[in-house]
């Protein structure tokens, strides 16, 4: 049972630098070590037999890990969009009413202003024209901007 809690505790521990909002890129260099780490081990248990059970089990405990960790960065991807596509269907909305976009995002909607700090949702309007981008969640440094006039978000890369 010890490997195996060992296993357990170094999930958790490499959690803390790749399970969090723009540790993408962590993840992916975990991702590269556990690759030739489990090719080692793969070699090492066709080697030896009586290791085979006690490699599987590690494997799996951290393949399941690594489903878990790439879940929640599915999560932020979707969560942050969520809110992006609802800031853009509020500007949108202030437009078709009022004829022009918002100075501030409060003025097409309260609400989703209050979230979209939380969501790091920015919006700027200047020089007649609105723009408004959120941070990627993946990567550190990258952003997702709306176009209004193609009505899509571009990836602008950090």
């Amino acid at each position: 049972m010890r490997p195996y809690v060992n296993s357990i505790i170094a999930c958790l521990a490499v959690s803390l630098f790749t399970a969090l909002p723009f540790t993408g890129l962590n993840l992916i260099l975990v991702l590269l070590v556990l690759a030739v780490l489990f090719a080692k081990g793969l070699f090492r248990a066709w080697k030896h037999p009586e290791q085979r059970t006690v490699f599987f089990t590690k494997a799996t405990i951290w393949s399941l890990w690594l489903a878990i960790a790439s879940s929640i960065h599915f999560y932020y991807f979707e969560a942050a969009r969520s809110a992006g596509d609802q800031a853009v269907q509020a500007l949108i909305s202030f437009k078709v009413r009022n004829g022009r976009y918002p100075n501030k995002l409060s003025e097409a909607d309260q609400k989703i202003a209050a979230g979209a700090e939380k969501s790091r949702i920015a919006y700027h309007f200047e020089d007649g024209k609105p723009r408004l981008i959120y941070w990627g969640t993946f990567m550190i440094y990258s952003a997702y901007d709306y176009d209004f006039d193609a009505g899509r978000w571009v990836f602008v890369g950090g």
